[in-house]
Formats: structure tokens, sequence, C-alpha cells
């Protein structure tokens, strides 16, 4: 299994934690030059992960499409039952 990490593309100015930011224009350039990369060093993936930032969907549903039409996925319900399971864990102690 390979895993690659990447950040969201330039987003508009505002408060980092804001969901609503969205890419700037460049950010559009830098993820459309970020998939043209990608697709040339790996050439397809099976799953894209992003959080449910708009910033982060606007980055990961093109590259999700450049590389074989991959599945993204919000990790938003994976966070949620891993802080379930991690306070049940932590009971235990």
């Amino acid at each position: 299994m390979n895993l690659f990490l990447m950040r969201h593309g330039e987003a508009e100015w505002g408060e980092q934690l804001d969901p609503t930011r969205a890419l700037t224009s460049i950010g559009h350039r830098q993820t459309a030059a970020m998939a043209d990369f990608m697709v040339r060093q790996v050439g397809r993936v099976d799953l894209v992960l992003s959080s449910w930032f708009l910033r982060t969907r606007e980055t990961a549903d093109p590259m999700a499409q450049a590389l074989g039409g991959a599945v993204r996925e919000d990790i938003a319900t994976l966070r949620s039952e891993e802080r379930r399971v991690g306070k049940e864990c932590r009971s235990r102690w």
C-alpha cells in the first residue's frame, strides 16, 4: 500500500478553522498542477480522503477524478468513530 499526503491548495483569507473558506483561483491552479503531477507519478489511486472543509473538498474532488475516478471520502465520520473508541479505551485505563 502506498500513502500520499497532500495539503489543500491556497484558500481564501480568513479564520483557519472556518470550514466555508474556498480555494482561491491560485489554489485551483495548484490543485490542477498537482493532479497532473500525480497522474504522471502514480497513474491512479483507489481512495482519496479529505475533511469536510470546503477547501479540502475542492482539492480532493479534482484529484480523485484525475486519478482514475477514485472514491473521495470525508474523514469526519471516521474521526467521530475514532473519538468514540478513544473515549471507551481511556475509560478502561
